[in-house]
């Protein structure tokens, strides 16, 4: 049944039976390794599994188990690790704290100048205004543009 004109399509050429694949020299310079001697069934081949009908706890204990054995896989952090893990976010966190209220405190005098002589905020307005111009142009410039 097979020949040695190829054929059109998807379809694999028919494997070697057992025992020619059993006679055959494996290269190992090439990293050749020996065939099976079966074909790999494919998706379509496999017959399905049929499962067998559950009640809910019988599922839910499905569930539990799987959880528990992803619990199993992972590697928890030791006490000194976990230590130093809460040190790094608590500062992170008191830090992002003062910088935000700095930025509101100074945001908060500035309206209310700005509230009492309002030329403030033209200026304010006009160097934001000449800051953001200078910034988009340089980036435009560069030869390494992510555009």
């Amino acid at each position: 049944m097979t020949t040695d004109t190829p054929r059109s399509g998807r379809r694999r050429p028919a494997t070697k039976p057992a025992e020619i694949v059993a006679e055959e020299v494996v290269e190992e310079s090439k990293g050749i390794t020996a065939a099976k001697g079966r074909a790999t069934p494919g998706r379509r081949q496999v017959d399905a599994v049929t499962e067998t009908h559950r009640g809910p706890l019988g599922r839910l204990r499905d569930y539990l188990d799987g959880v528990r054995s992803e619990l199993d896989k992972v590697v928890w952090p030791t006490r000194t690790e976990t230590i130093g893990l809460f040190r790094v976010v608590l500062f992170v966190t008191i830090a992002s704290a003062v910088v935000l209220g700095l930025i509101a405190v100074v945001f908060n005098e500035l309206f209310a100048v700005g509230l009492r002589q309002p030329i403030v905020f033209v200026i304010v307005g006009a160097a934001v205004a000449a800051i953001t111009f200078v910034v988009l142009r340089g980036n435009r410039g560069g030869a390494a543009s992510p555009r």
